[in-house]
């Protein structure tokens, strides 16, 4: 097991969290690639503490979160009494035991939500360590937008792409994943612990923002934003977007289907997806037996649809069954 999770209840200086990284050789030269890093975010909160000379629970509150009325947004300390604090929750499903029990919290009972394991807040600190709520969300999004906290100049730089000495652009900019559906350009970022999981997306030409915040480890709060966004922005529903006549591919249809097939039983396996987008697997296996077996049996499906949106291949597939029901891959 990786020291990390060994480790998870143990308090740790940000120094102690850097160790392993001080360590080791960089990855690669910089700026000739890129990669996601949570260590990289306790690097940018020693420096702040550096140049500011204070703590960084101090500098976030004293030039963030006060002046933008944020009241409940602070570092996370678990001795603080905050109004209305939510329990973090975690599914354990068919697979509990394959998991270490210091990370699952699984004791012999499956197919039960059970309360989160403990984990030390300093293990999180610059890297997710933030307690916020949703009206406080919703300030921090309005200044960003109307240029309350950044000059307007700084926000775009949060929401374009940022370049390697190649020039290639890379889908990530200053705390922002940055991708594209149906031609809707969107900046913002999912996360996730043994505990939780939310997403922010802001919709960059639409003037939406979409907030998700979940109490559960593997509830989906990046496809929910997405699915809640549609409500707004009809044509990101492929539901409702109306098919296209195009080249049907018999392998992505009869993978669809295979999909379909193994969510009816829960035995969707996680490989199919992206590293980043496995815990769709785990919800699927969740909710999939209890909802698609009273939709009836699966009568046909037909590739709907076939796009490209940059570097990315996006099918989309529509199964005739009691009900309807539309879903899609990017590849």
């Amino acid at each position: 097991m990786h020291p990390f999770f060994e480790q998870i209840r143990e308090d740790a200086t940000p120094q102690q969290l850097l160790e392993p990284v001080y360590k080791n050789p960089l990855l690669f030269t910089l700026g000739t690639q890129w990669r996601y890093s949570n260590s990289n975010y306790f690097l940018l909160a020693l420096l702040i503490e550096r140049v500011s000379g204070k703590p960084l629970a101090s500098f976030l509150e004293q030039h963030i979160f006060q002046p933008l009325g944020m009241r409940v947004t602070r570092l996370n300390d678990s001795r603080d009494v905050i109004p209305y604090r939510v329990s973090g929750y975690n599914w354990l499903g068919e697979d509990a035991e394959k998991q270490p029990a210091m990370i699952s919290g699984y004791h012999g009972i499956k197919n039960v939500l059970q309360n989160a394991i403990y984990i030390s807040q300093t293990r999180t600190w610059a890297a997710g360590g933030v307690v916020s709520s949703l009206s406080d969300l919703i300030k921090w999004d309005s200044a960003l937008r109307n240029n309350v906290l950044l000059k307007k100049e700084s926000h775009v730089r949060m929401i374009q792409p940022g370049k390697l000495k190649s020039g290639t652009a890379v889908p990530y900019s200053f705390g922002n994943e940055l991708f594209e559906i149906r031609g809707h350009e969107i900046a913002g970022h999912q996360g996730g612990g043994m505990a939780f999981n939310t997403t922010l997306l802001q919709f960059i030409v639409d003037s939406l923002t979409v907030i998700v915040l979940g109490n559960q480890t593997t509830f989906p709060s990046r496809q929910t934003a997405i699915h809640l966004a549609s409500f707004i922005l009809p044509d990101l529903d492929y539901a409702t977007a109306g098919a296209k006549e195009l080249k049907e591919s018999k392998a992505i249809t009869e993978l669809f289907k295979s999909v379909l097939q193994k969510a009816k039983d829960g035995k969707v396996e996680p490989a199919l997806f992206a590293p980043d987008a496995q815990q769709t697997a785990t919800f699927i296996n969740q909710t999939g037996p209890e909802f698609l077996t009273s939709k009836g049996a699966l009568q046909s499906l037909k590739l709907a649809d076939e796009k490209i949106e940059a570097d990315k291949h996006i099918y989309t597939s529509g199964p005739s069954l009691r009900g309807q029901l539309w879903f899609g891959i990017l590849k």
